[in-house]
């Protein structure tokens, strides 16, 4: 099958040789099929420039100053998000393509997995402004009339992400659902939490590095006189009573984990940074950050092979929804935050000390302080 016909065996000899060049191996029946396409009159062109293209150097040249200005800045000043730095350290040719060429992936009429997490923000965002409003930011009250207000903003939010693609299928009609439960679940999970915390929700989704945003954020100077624009979204900000303390949210429907060699390294800078924003805000521009989490927005498969009562599952589903991220290193204000430690990624002994495990779950004062003092650098 593989020298069924000459172009996909011209394929397969690329690997091959590939395989050879890397390895210094190659079945014999390889080199047979080389000797017969130098000889073919149609092959050994092709043969020629997929030679020419297996080993030729690779080369790696930078973009000229003057260029990489026109292509990326504007009045020699560089703006974009977290995520776009983050692509960059990932794969400088990802962001080239993005950012330089502009490319973009066709749009097609189907529902996508960022319309998932599109439509559970707004409804996260839309509950959370809703119980501040009409209870006073008391969860545990509202609760009771949550499934509806889910329901309510859920049909406010669809017809704003691909409405008729939404209600067109009967797939797409159980991804709905799927939305709600996941909705309905996360709202539980926040609740319960609220129940145990001391902080209370300040803002939702706040904006900052537009023109027209309520938290400016002023530029971060760059070389040869150019300056980097951020611009971004909180999902969420928790403070203390007083505003002493501080607490970044960012809701995530997908796999969460924070670790300071990613930080370092300039591969996840986006909570770091709401650290640093916040210190802009009239409010709690003299409050220190009591941590930076991730909250997952999910509902939760529960592997078991037993039967589990009401208490038992819902431990379960709850450990499978904890807060994960950096928290600081202070047990009354981790007490704080969470008086059982349930919600959240730490846990605690039975002399109330904080449990080994969690270590590297926390930050002394002092390493935030100069987290927040490198961002600048990163």
């Amino acid at each position: 099958l593989l020298l069924s016909a000459p172009y996909p065996a011209l394929s397969h000899l690329t690997a091959a040789l590939r395989e050879k060049k890397e390895r210094g191996e190659m079945p014999a029946m390889w080199g047979d099929v080389y000797n017969w396409m130098l000889q073919d009159a149609v092959m050994q062109p092709l043969l020629r420039r997929m030679l020419h293209g297996l080993f030729l150097p690779s080369r790696e040249v930078s973009i000229p100053a003057p260029v990489a200005a026109r292509l990326f800045t504007r009045d020699r000043r560089l703006s974009g998000s977290t995520t776009r730095l983050e692509t960059f350290r990932q794969c400088p040719f990802r962001h080239f393509a993005m950012y330089a060429l502009r490319l973009q992936q066709r749009d097609r009429y189907e529902f996508q997995s960022n319309d998932f997490g599109t439509l559970l923000h707004g409804i996260l965002r839309g509950y959370g402004e809703w119980v501040r409003s009409a209870y006073g930011n008391d969860w545990c009250a509202a609760l009771t009339e949550a499934p509806e207000k889910i329901e309510e903003l859920l049909q406010e939010l669809i017809p704003q992400v691909h409405s008729t693609v939404l209600m067109s299928r009967a797939s797409y009609r159980h991804r709905i659902e799927r939305i709600r439960c996941t909705a309905q679940q996360t709202i539980q999970h926040l609740t319960s939490w609220a129940a145990a915390s001391s902080f209370h929700p300040y803002g939702f989704e706040i904006s900052f590095g537009r023109r027209n945003d309520g938290v400016r954020l002023a530029d971060f100077p760059l070389a040869d006189g150019m300056t980097l624009s951020l611009r971004g979204q909180i999902d969420r900000l928790d403070v203390m009573d007083h505003h002493a303390y501080y607490l970044v949210l960012d809701y995530k429907t997908g796999a969460t984990s924070l670790l300071l060699p990613e930080i370092r390294h300039g591969l996840k800078m986006q909570l770091l940074l709401y650290l640093f924003v916040v210190r802009s805000i009239p409010d709690t521009e003299e409050a220190f950050p009591a941590g930076m989490l991730y909250a997952p927005v999910k509902n939760p498969v529960v592997p078991c092979n037993v039967r589990l009562d009401e208490a038992a599952l819902r431990r379960k589903v709850m450990e499978g929804m904890k807060l994960t991220g950096m928290l600081l290193d202070d047990a009354d204000i981790m007490k704080q935050l969470d008086q059982a430690a349930d919600h959240i990624c730490i846990s605690f002994n039975k002399d109330n000390s904080l449990s080994k495990s969690s270590a590297k779950f926390v930050r002394s004062r002092e390493e935030f302080q100069q987290l927040l003092s490198f961002l600048p650098q990163l």
